[in-house]
C-alpha cells in the first residue's frame, strides 16, 4: 500500500493532505535529523485519540529507518531520551536500553541517556484474553483526567485528613516504617543507588525520594501513561532531580541484568495483567545485593473488598455517633461484572506470585475496611484528625482494623513489604505454570465474555 493511502487508512479522511504530505516527505525523503524533528512536531498537533496515535506511530517508525540510521550512522544526533510524553509514546518496541559497563561482576551502569526497552512479546501475554487495547485506553483517560495536588500526588478523596492520618497511624504504630523510610534506609549503604519506580503515576512520591537522596544516585521513572509525566518533569529539571520519567506499558517492560539496586513499586501492580513477566523482569533487573519494595492492593480481583469486609464495614457505619454516620449508607457488596481499564485486574495473584521470585524481608497486611470510611466522599471527610474527639475515635477505628487482620476475622486488602531475590528460581517451571493459568483463563473464555471484547 502506498504511504498516502496507508496514512489515510490510519488517520482517517478527515485530516488534511498538507499534513499527511508532510509526514510522508519527512519518512521517505528527508535527512535522519529533520525526519525526527518533523516527525515529533507534527506527531504532536494532530488531534488524534491516544489509540490512533499508537497506531500512527507504529507505522511511521516502521516505514523510516531513522532511529537506527541515528544509533549506528550520524555522528551529530546520537540517541537521545524522550523528554516530552509524546516523543515517549513513540518509542518502538524495539528500541535498545544504552548501558555503561560499571560496578562488580559485570553489573550494568545506568548511562544519563538510557531508558528501559519494551517487549516484542511476552511468552505468557495474559493481555491477550482482554480487548487490551481499550483497556489500556480506558485506563489512561481515567488517570489523565482526575484531581492532582500540588505535590503531584493523586487528589479527591485521597487528600481527607482522615486517609492520610491512617497510613501515619500504620507508619508510627503498626509499621514503625513507611515505603519511603524503606527505600531511603537502603540507599544509605549503597554507594550510587541505582533506582528504579515502576508505575510512578504523576510523580510526586519520586520526587519526594531524590529530594532526600542527595546527589549520589540515578532514578529512572516509568508509567503506562505519557500525559501524567509533564508536570513531574518540570519540577525534576526544575529542582536539578536525577531522574528520568519514561512511558511505557509495564506488561511488556525489559529490565537489563543486574541493573538496579532498588526497584520499588506503589500501587502499581493491580493495574498489571502480565504480573509474571514483570516478577521475572524484576528479579534479572535487580542485582545480587538488590532490593524490592511494594506497597500494594492485594484485595478482591476487581471490587478490592470481600462480602464479608463490606458487610462488616455497613454495619460499622450504622452504629456510628450520628456526627459522623447521619445520612450515610454504604453500598452492599456486589459480585464484580464489568472490568473497565486495569483497577485491580489480577490483584489477588500479587503476592503469591511474588513468593514465586523473591523472599520476603519485611511484610505487613492491613485495610481490611477503613478505606471504605476514610476515603468514603461525605464520611471521610467528616473526620479531622486536628480535633481532638475525632482523631479518638479515627485511632479506635484504626485499631478495629488492624485487630480484623491481626485475629483473621476480614482479609487485607493492602499490604507494604521488603523482598530480596529468591535463589535459585526455577524460572522454566514458573513459565509453564503462568502458560498453565493463561489457558485455563482462555477456557473460561475469558475473550470472549470480556465486556469490552
Amino acid at each position: 500500500m502506498k504511504p498516502m493511502a496507508r496514512l489515510r487508512r490510519i488517520i482517517g479522511q478527515q485530516t488534511d493532505m498538507d499534513t499527511m504530505g508532510v509526514l510522508a516527505d519527512a519518512l521517505l525523503n528527508g535527512h535522519p535529523i529533520a525526519q525526527r524533528r518533523i516527525l515529533r512536531a507534527v506527531y504532536r498537533r494532530l488531534p488524534l485519540p491516544l489509540s490512533t496515535k499508537a497506531r500512527l506511530r507504529d507505522w511511521l517508525i516502521s516505514r523510516s529507518a531513522f532511529l537506527t540510521r541515528l544509533q549506528a550512522t550520524d555522528p551529530l544526533a546520537p540517541v537521545q531520551p524522550s523528554t516530552t510524553p509524546e516523543d515517549s509514546l513513540a518509542q518502538p518496541r524495539n528500541v535498545q536500553l544504552r548501558v555503561r559497563t560499571g560496578g562488580l561482576e559485570g553489573e550494568a551502569d545506568i548511562s544519563r541517556e538510557c531508558l528501559l526497552p519494551s517487549a516484542r512479546a511476552v511468552e505468557a501475554d495474559w493481555t491477550e484474553t482482554y480487548d487490551y487495547p481499550r483497556l489500556r485506553e480506558e485506563e489512561i483517560q481515567e488517570y489523565s483526567n482526575i484531581e492532582v495536588t500540588e505535590n503531584l500526588r493523586e487528589g479527591g478523596v485521597h487528600t481527607h485528613k482522615a486517609w492520610g492520618y491512617w497510613f501515619r497511624y500504620l507508619s508510627d504504630h503498626v509499621m514503625h516504617t513507611s515505603l519511603t523510610s524503606e527505600i531511603l534506609r537502603f540507599c544509605e549503604d549503597v554507594d550510587n543507588p541505582q533506582i528504579l519506580s515502576l508505575g510512578c503515576g504523576y510523580g510526586g512520591i519520586e520526587l519526594e525520594l531524590a529530594q532526600s537522596l542527595g546527589s549520589a544516585y540515578r532514578m529512572i521513572a516509568i508509567d503506562i501513561n505519557p500525559g501524567v509525566l509533564s508536570r513531574a518533569r518540570l519540577e525534576a529539571r526544575r529542582r536539578k532531580l536525577s531522574i528520568q520519567f519514561q512511558a511505557l506499558d509495564l506488561n511488556f517492560v525489559e529490565i537489563p541484568e543486574k541493573t538496579f539496586d532498588l526497584i520499588f513499586a506503589h500501587a502499581s501492580l493491580h493495574h498489571l495483567l502480565n504480573l509474571e513477566h514483570v516478577f521475572s523482569q524484576i528479579h534479572g533487573g535487580l542485582r545480587d545485593h538488590g532490593r524490592l519494595v511494594v506497597q500494594d492492593v492485594i484485595g478482591k480481583t476487581q471490587v478490592l473488598f470481600w462480602k464479608e469486609n463490606v458487610d462488616f464495614v455497613v454495619d460499622l457505619v450504622r452504629q456510628m455517633p450520628r456526627k459522623y454516620g447521619e445520612g450515610i449508607h454504604l453500598t452492599p457488596y456486589a459480585e464484580p461484572a464489568i472490568q473497565r481499564g486495569m483497577e485491580g485486574i489480577r490483584q489477588e495473584e500479587i503476592e503469591p506470585l511474588l513468593g514465586e521470585y523473591f523472599t520476603p524481608v519485611k511484610m505487613f497486611k492491613y485495610g481490611s475496611f477503613i478505606r471504605m470510611i476514610c476515603t468514603h466522599p461525605i464520611l471521610g471527610d467528616r473526620f479531622d484528625p486536628d480535633i481532638e474527639a475525632d482523631r479518638e475515635y479515627l485511632e479506635r477505628l484504626f485499631e478495629l482494623d488492624v485487630r480484623q487482620v491481626d485475629e483473621g476475622r476480614l482479609r487485607p486488602t493492602e499490604m507494604l513489604a521488603v523482598y530480596e531475590k529468591r535463589t535459585p528460581v526455577n524460572f522454566q517451571a514458573l513459565s509453564d505454570q503462568a502458560r498453565t493459568r493463561l489457558d485455563v483463563a482462555w477456557g473460561r473464555g475469558a475473550k470472549a465474555s470480556s465486556p469490552h471484547a
